[in-house]
């Protein structure tokens, strides 16, 4: 658990606005399964935009191993930004999604991922629909530091 205040300091003026800055994770490992949930409060930029944003962000993980060796993973999450200057150029934005993602090792230093990403935004009026699927594989080479 992080937290605290943030001072801001705005660019017209001299004033300074204090703003919440928190980050927490809570987390278990189960016999079968681990579960995760995680929360931040903080301070972010969009691209083509001046100016910072506040974001609010919280996610959840659900990993289990259903069958010998393969790992399935479940990330769902909620975000929103908002306090922008101009509300009428800069509304807030929530984005609701989740990611599904199986891993699977082929050999010691190899493994195949597959992974499903969905994620839909709300941004004043123009809605956008995100769906991603990726195949890859990750390649894991250990290296030995201090001997």
């Amino acid at each position: 658990m992080q937290g605290g205040p943030r001072f801001v300091h705005v660019d017209q003026s001299n004033d300074t606005s204090v703003q919440p800055e928190a980050h927490g994770r809570l987390e278990h490992t189960f016999r079968l399964f681990k579960v995760a949930l995680d929360y931040l409060r903080s301070e972010t930029f969009i691209v083509g935009r001046p100016g910072s944003r506040e974001v609010e962000a919280i996610s959840g993980m659900i990993e289990a191993e259903p069958y010998k060796l393969l790992r399935v993973r479940f990330e769902p999450s909620y975000s929103r930004t908002f306090g922008g200057s101009d509300v009428r150029t800069d509304p807030e934005t929530k984005v609701y999604g989740f990611v599904l993602s199986a891993l699977y090792p082929l050999k010691q230093w190899l493994a195949a991922r597959l992974n499903y990403g969905f994620a839909y935004q709300e941004q004043g009026g123009s809605d956008l629909t995100r769906n991603v699927i990726t195949v890859g594989l990750d390649f894991n080479y250990p290296i030995r530091i201090g001997q």
